[in-house]
């Protein structure tokens, strides 16, 4: 009888998780693939008309504008803005920051700004699960576990990958505190939000991807992640280089996104090529065709990514990771006279697994979009990228136990206890309630 009673207590509250994931993952997924086709379409049409880009300065300072005056509190890139929330406060955003949000993403992209949809995805949908949270007065630890139902659904629409996407959410939010048991829930709710997306034709780019294992080939996957590793530190620092940059400049705080704009204007005029504007979505695809692609276009794309986030432009950092990860992946596996489409996809989990410390993510994600022998192939790789980079983070406030690379040593990031942190919110939590 005792077996019994505590089987249903442990049962009742687990079942009322799914019920909210499910929920949860319905709403979200409906929300997302409304913004997702929009934001694809309007950018086909665009991107379509001559000299486009020739906005950006001006689109720069709009969005500039928006978030300064009326949305301070995403002045951060969009998941590390949630990654900050979560480890600091109960709320996450002001409700007028969710149209503010969506509209400074939105004209970014469409105009070329480079930067991706999966961050102001996931923040988007963590701020609604938050605000209807607060509506119902939940308490702040329900707040938090709906705010990862809907970052989880968030990375899910926009990849199609819902095992990564809840992994993702979970490394990201709680680093090394992250507790796989516990995602259960999530995972329920980005699955429900893939099913929806499907039912709104949201595309996401899988490929099947074959080749034959050898000794050769798999030295060269280790070497790959060395160099994969290498122009992740790269990105990093070029990254954390400008915003430092930017903020230290002094100046009138308008005439900042001007210059970015200009910047990121320059490339397509002096180089006559606009693939390091925007998503890069097609650029992507092209490397896991196993296309020819220029390597300059990769350094060209970290430097308006990098620009785009600091001078004012809003946006998600993960769909430029993927990119750089492909392209590379692509340059390698050419100048080895390997299989260039084998290597972009491997090079898009060990990119990934460096920039953000999300190696079994990484593994994962390539699994669900190229095969369970393509995410066997990328283990080593996303492994030694990881290994060489840990530690370094695109996600400033992301907690890391630790703030040394083994090819820097330095205070890269912020590291906080976070069960010490948790612990002081749900205290004043149960300090409002009585």
């Amino acid at each position: 009888m005792n077996t019994y009673r505590s089987i249903m207590d442990s049962l009742v509250p687990f079942s009322y998780k799914i019920v909210q994931a499910v929920a949860c993952g319905l709403f979200t997924g409906l929300l997302l693939s409304l913004f997702v086709n929009a934001l694809d379409r309007t950018s086909a049409f665009i991107a379509s008309l001559d000299n486009y880009f020739w906005a950006l300065p001006l689109v720069f300072l709009i969005s500039h504008i928006l978030i300064r005056n009326h949305s301070k509190d995403t002045l951060d890139k969009g998941t590390d803005q949630i990654v900050s929330a979560m480890h600091t406060q109960a709320s996450v955003l002001q409700k007028k920051s969710v149209p503010i949000r969506i509209l400074a993403t939105f004209i970014t992209l469409i105009f070329g700004g480079s930067a991706g949809k999966a961050g102001p995805s996931a923040q988007l949908d963590a701020s609604i699960q938050d605000l209807v949270a607060g509506a119902f007065s939940l308490s702040a630890h329900l707040r938090r576990r709906m705010i990862v139902y809907g970052v989880s659904a968030g990375f899910t629409v926009v990849f199609g990958t819902p095992i990564a996407g809840t992994i993702l959410a979970g490394k990201i939010i709680f680093g090394k505190s992250f507790v796989y048991r516990k995602m259960i829930p999530a995972f329920v709710s980005s699955t429900t939000a893939l099913m929806v997306s499907r039912w709104f034709d949201v595309s996401n780019f899988k490929t099947v991807i074959g080749y034959q294992l050898d000794f050769p080939l798999l030295f060269f996957v280790i070497l790959s992640g060395i160099f994969f590793s290498l122009h992740a530190v790269l990105f990093i620092l070029l990254l954390d280089l400008i915003e430092q940059s930017v903020k230290k400049a002094k100046g009138l705080h308008w005439f900042k996104p001007l210059v970015g704009g200009f910047l990121v204007l320059l490339i397509p005029l002096i180089f006559q090529s606009t693939q390091s504007l925007g998503l890069g979505l097609e650029t992507i695809e092209n490397a896991l065709m196993g296309e020819s692609l220029p390597l300059y276009e990769s350094y060209l794309k970290m430097f308006t990514t990098s620009v785009t986030l600091s001078f004012g432009g809003s946006g998600g950092i993960l769909t430029p990771i993927l990119f750089f990860g492909a392209t590379f992946g692509n340059f390698f596996g050419s100048l080895f006279h390997l299989n260039p489409a084998l290597f972009a996809a491997i090079g898009m989990g060990a990119f990934l697994s460096a920039t953000t410390n999300t190696p079994f993510a990484a593994v994962i994600l390539v699994t669900e979009l190229f095969g369970l022998s393509v995410g066997l192939l990328a283990v080593p790789a996303c492994a030694i990228s990881y290994f060489i980079v840990r530690h370094m983070s695109v996600y400033p406030s992301q907690i890391l136990r630790k703030n040394t690379t083994l090819l820097l040593n330095e205070e890269a990031n912020q590291s906080f206890n976070i069960k010490h942190i948790i612990r002081k919110i749900n205290k004043k939590d149960r300090k409002k309630r009585s």
